[in-house]
């Protein structure tokens, strides 16, 4: 829900729990400020609750005839397709309430899977640890590529050995 500055804000829990309890549209994911505030102010719905009642198609034949008669701000950068992906998101977040798969899931059959993960600093701007858990069969182990200086360098020393480890790995006989 929070984007990552508002995580940095001091305020992040208490508008997250504001966000919950209103059951603002910001809660339904991809759907942030600017399209909350443009469904606020064109449909004139406040909370989840409205949103999901809406017809798509009604809607679309509104800002259709929105933009006939020269308002082209309704509902801008809101469209056919969109809509219906933010109603399907806000329906999964507090109706279906489970995770939705659209289609088979198939796992390559490699030797070696590796779990990535990046961690960075975003109040400098600076990423300084790229880390992998490696599964080989039934050997596990963690490889982390940890920036010690806050220096551009050193950032691209990890990305560069990062790379070598990778390299290091038998041809597509890997998934990340």
């Amino acid at each position: 829900m929070a984007p990552s500055t508002c995580k940095l804000c001091p305020w992040c829990n208490s508008c997250k729990k504001w966000c919950e309890e209103t059951k603002d549209l910001t809660n339904v994911f991809y759907l942030g400020r600017s399209v909350r505030d443009r469904i606020n102010t064109d449909l004139s719905i406040e909370n989840v609750d409205a949103f999901l009642d809406i017809d798509v198609a009604e809607v679309m034949k509104q800002k259709e005839k929105e933009k006939k008669s020269g308002n082209k701000d309704f509902l801008y950068r809101i469209g056919k397709d969109s809509l219906p992906k933010l109603l399907n998101r806000a329906k999964i977040l507090y109706q279906t309430k489970k995770p939705v798969i659209y289609g088979e899931v198939v796992f390559p059959k490699v030797s070696y899977e590796l779990f990535f993960d990046i961690e960075d600093d975003p109040t400098q701007g600076f990423i300084y640890l790229h880390g992998v858990y490696e599964r080989n069969g039934s050997k596990e182990r963690y490889i982390n590529f940890t920036a010690t200086e806050l220096l551009a360098e050193a950032e691209k020393e990890i990305w560069q050995k990062f790379w070598e480890y990778i390299e290091t790995l038998p041809q597509d006989d890997y998934a990340v």
